[in-house]
């Protein structure tokens, strides 16, 4: 039910156009009438000349935008609204709000593509605050200093993955997702997904954290957030799992795995590009044979290639996510030059990204080299099987014959083996 408007009412020749001052001149609603006749903008400018009205339209701008209000016929439209110092803050939001999902509404995780989406550490709106010194206006123009009858923005408040950025003003989102105002005005971001079936031959993406109870098999998925799997990934070596955040999994086989967190695994991990930048952890009993494992800090398995001998890398390296990024942008690149010429807008945008990539490359490696020096550390917990090669940075170790509890690390630019417990 629309709340009634009340105060000073003028009103065209035709009474089909209607303006409603406010008895404070704290605001101004205009009502179109559902009558024929067409409403003509002139008449509309006369009637806010008439009223006197001078000041606030932008701010009702932005009132009605962030509360999702629009013109309706028969309904009161905000047109005009005063500046209150006593007011809450005004929220100026960064994104869409008309194309925001409805929290109200079910979808299944591949509709999200198209709704306005946010990512962590990017800013949802911009703060505006008057002191209680400060003078407001009315939308007749004049000066104000009391509170107004006009019930203050409910959007000074948000959610919990929100916070405010005090030097700046603006409101950062803590997590990867996707904003939406709930039902009592609070911003909020919605950034937890599920999905309980196999995902097959599907190219995705998603902002938030996503839990899959199933298999990913010849898919490529990108998360904005953390990935948790219940199930194996298998065969997705040729797109890839990607995350910005954490990935969590209990079998792979065949895939590259990337992400800019940590990668923990529970079961066995075989032929896999596996990289992270903040660490790789096998669980107890845990196996990996074959493939690359890469990080840019410490890695910690249980048990390390196999009675077979198998050709399996474990490395520590710099960058690793960005590098992996760029490899995976390069190869996409490659594959559009190879398509006709109505692909060249994206092809351009690809290189431009590339180049913006590799300028981001080449800057955290020179931050890690002029970074006090970090010991890395490669531990193998239980097993350790022939034709595994260890390297930490520029120094590798080819292991020859089978071994059991097995440390590596770098110690004064020197690869040390089972001698850093002393260290630790």
């Amino acid at each position: 039910m629309t709340e009634e408007i009340t105060g000073r009412t003028f009103s065209n020749k035709a009474e089909n156009i209607i303006l409603t001052v406010s008895d404070d001149n704290f605001a101004a609603w205009l009502t179109f009438r559902d009558v024929p006749g067409i409403i003509d903008e002139n008449e509309i400018l006369a009637l806010l000349k008439m009223a006197e009205i001078k000041h606030g339209f932008s701010s009702a701008i932005k009132y009605n935008r962030l509360h999702g209000i629009t013109k309706e016929l028969n309904i009161p439209f905000l047109v005009a609204r005063g500046t209150d110092p006593n007011a809450n803050p005004e929220i100026n939001l960064l994104f869409d709000r008309n194309t925001c999902f409805d929290p109200h509404e079910s979808y299944n995780v591949m509709e999200m593509i198209r709704f306005e989406k946010i990512s962590k550490g990017q800013a949802l709106a911009e703060i505006s605050e008057g002191s209680a010194t400060d003078t407001g206006k009315d939308v007749l123009g004049n000066k104000i200093t009391g509170i107004s009858s006009v019930e203050p923005d409910f959007l000074a408040h948000f959610g919990p993955d929100i916070e405010l950025d005090e030097e700046t003003n603006t409101l950062i989102a803590l997590k990867s997702g996707y904003p939406y105002i709930d039902d009592i005005g609070k911003i909020q971001i919605k950034s937890d997904f599920y999905i309980n079936e196999n995902i097959v031959g599907i190219s995705m993406e998603i902002n938030g954290d996503l839990v899959i109870n199933g298999l990913i098999e010849n898919s490529n998925l990108v998360v904005d957030g953390n990935l948790t799997v219940y199930g194996n990934i298998k065969n997705c070596m040729k797109h890839g799992v990607i995350a910005s955040g954490n990935i969590d999994l209990d079998f792979a086989e065949n895939s590259r795995i990337v992400c800019k967190g940590q990668i923990k695994f529970h079961n066995n991990v075989s032929d896999c590009i596996l990289s992270a930048s903040d660490g790789i952890w096998g669980d107890e009993n845990s196996n990996v044979s074959g493939g690359l494992l890469q990080c840019s800090n410490s890695i910690s398995l249980y048990n390390v290639g196999s009675e077979q001998p198998v050709l399996t890398e474990i490395e520590i390296a710099l960058a690793t996510y960005t590098k992996e990024m760029l490899k995976m942008t390069q190869a996409k690149l490659g594959y559009l030059d190879h398509l006709p010429s109505d692909h060249q807008n994206e092809s351009t945008q690809l290189a431009n990204l590339m180049l913006k990539m590799e300028k981001k490359y080449l800057a955290e490696v020179d931050d890690i080299l002029e970074s006090p020096e970090k010991r890395h550390k490669i531990s193998i917990l239980k097993s350790l099987y022939p034709e595994t090669r260890v390297r930490i940075l520029n120094h590798s170790h080819m292991i020859t014959e089978e071994k059991g509890k097995t440390i590596f690390t770098l110690i004064d630019n020197d690869m040390v083996v089972n001698e850093v417990d002393r260290f630790v």
